[in-house]
């Protein structure tokens, strides 16, 4: 027989089917006969229906729950898995979009500066510096980055590393006053004056050179150019440069600080003289040398004028022979003789020999120079 409701095959004696839960109706043959005894055991079937009625009930209900609850366990998977899928892919598309950042983070200049910035701030320098070597090698010409480069390596004690680092950068930005005051920071704190000089004297930046002007020592100027001269010269050495000082050599080696210093005028030797000059400003810095080579050949003095002129004289003339003798000069004397330095000097009017002489006459002026011989011819004679 089959369920009147869902056509579903229902063994015989079930009164509820197990599929759809509703009553099975049986109708039975009627024997008049065995009325009675039908009735009887009709009660009796009645009695067990309702028995097995109950039963089936409590079966289809138990049977109904399982259905539910594995429905429902069925569902519940299928959230769960639906949530790890979700979570999968969620966890999937954040590692992915960090990674995505992450790389794109690491190519960009400007992030990898930000964040040495920020670790430089937090004194994390080492981490600073793994992210400034990155935005100096993604953009090598941001001032910026390679002066916080600088910073960074100075503070981690690299010092060296941090002055060539700023080199460097002056190299193709002459221009960066930043860099100029760093540098000269490092080097006046290790007292490297000269270096400061080198630096300055390497730039043409006309607003670099008047921002430092305190760290330029102007030239020193003198008062007679070099050249040939043929009498004394005494040099005058002017300088500038406030608080500062004046040194020299003649020798023509370098002056330094350790040189001559001047105090009066340079009274220049005859012969070549190679005169190098420098001067310091208040920090000490020395200028640039300023050269003059002087050649002093001092010229010979014209020879004497004597007096009278050659000629014959008697002695009741009572003549005697006078030497014109310049200023400085000092005359020597000899007769019919050359005189030398070891010769008589003449000082005052001398007389006539007797006879025929020669006198002989040399002049010397305050540099020694000697002229050449001057000479007059008398012939004395006695009356």
């Amino acid at each position: 027989m089959k369920c009147t409701y869902c056509n579903s095959p229902v063994e015989k004696g079930r009164i509820f089917c197990l599929k759809c839960g509703e009553e099975i109706v049986w109708v039975g043959e009627y024997n008049a006969i065995g009325s009675y005894r039908s009735q009887s055991q009709q009660a009796v079937r009645e009695a067990a229906r309702r028995v097995v009625e109950n039963e089936d009930r409590q079966q289809a209900l138990k049977e109904m729950e399982k259905i539910k609850n594995k429905k429902k366990k069925s569902k519940r998977m299928s959230w769960i898995i639906t949530i790890i899928i979700v979570l999968i892919i969620g966890v999937g598309v954040l590692l992915g979009t960090q990674y995505y950042l992450a790389q794109r983070n690491y190519n960009r200049a400007d992030y990898q500066l930000n964040a040495a910035m920020r670790k430089y701030n937090q004194q994390a320098y080492e981490q600073a510096r793994r992210h400034i070597d990155r935005a100096v090698e993604l953009a090598p010409d941001d001032g910026v980055a390679v002066m916080l480069k600088a910073n960074i390596l100075q503070r981690q004690g690299q010092s060296i590393e941090a002055l060539y680092t700023l080199l460097a950068l002056i190299e193709k930005q002459p221009d960066n006053y930043l860099a100029y005051e760093k540098v000269i920071e490092i080097y006046e704190s290790e007292q490297r004056l000269d270096d400061i000089k080198i630096l300055l004297d390497k730039s043409n930046e006309r607003d670099i050179l008047e921002q430092y002007s305190e760290y330029i020592a102007e030239q020193p100027a003198i008062n007679i150019p070099g050249g040939q001269y043929h009498e004394a010269i005494k040099v005058e050495i002017y300088s500038t440069n406030k608080d500062g000082a004046v040194y020299y050599t003649t020798d023509g080696s370098e002056p330094t600080v350790e040189s001559t210093p001047y105090t009066e005028l340079i009274e220049l030797p005859k012969g070549t003289t190679a005169l190098k000059i420098i001067a310091t400003n208040a920090k000490g810095i020395t200028s640039n040398i300023v050269e003059a080579i002087y050649t002093i050949n001092y010229l010979p003095p014209s020879p004497p004028e004597i007096l009278p002129s050659s000629g014959e004289y008697t002695t009741t003339m009572n003549m005697k022979i006078n030497i014109n003798i310049p200023n400085g000069h000092t005359a020597y004397y000899a007769f019919d003789d050359i005189p030398t330095l070891a010769s008589n000097q003449y000082t005052q009017p001398l007389d006539m020999l007797e006879g025929k002489h020669t006198i002989y006459v040399i002049v010397v002026n305050e540099e020694g120079e000697q002229s050449d011989v001057g000479s007059a011819q008398y012939n004395l004679v006695k009356e």
